[in-house]
C-alpha cells in the first residue's frame, strides 16, 4: 500500500482500523491474495463531512493561512500574490 501523501503504511492502517472501529469507514475485500480491501464512508463517516467543512470555513475566516497538502501553508501577500511556506 502506497500512500499519495507519503504517509507510512503502518500508520495509514492504524488509522483506518481507528476509523472502521469508530463506524467513520467500513472496509470490503476487493482482492484475496494478498487480501486487500476497499474503504467507504459509512453513513455516520458521511455525516461528519458537514462538521469538518464548517471548520474548514471558520478556519478561513479567522486566518491569513490558506492549508496546502503537506509541511506547508499557503498565504497571500499584501499584492494578492499567493506564496508558499514551508513549515
Amino acid at each position: 500500500m502506497r500512500s499519495p501523501w507519503n504517509i507510512p503504511t503502518n500508520i495509514l492502517a492504524d488509522r483506518l482500523k481507528r476509523l472502521e472501529s469508530a463506524g467513520i469507514v467500513a472496509s470490503t475485500p476487493y482482492q484475496k491474495r494478498p487480501v486487500r480491501y476497499a474503504y467507504a464512508l459509512t453513513p455516520k463517516g458521511s455525516a461528519l463531512g458537514e462538521v469538518l467543512l464548517a471548520f474548514v470555513r471558520w478556519e478561513k475566516s479567522k486566518s491569513e493561512y490558506e492549508h496546502c497538502w503537506g509541511a506547508q501553508a499557503c498565504l497571500r501577500d499584501e499584492h494578492g500574490q499567493r506564496r508558499t511556506v514551508r513549515l
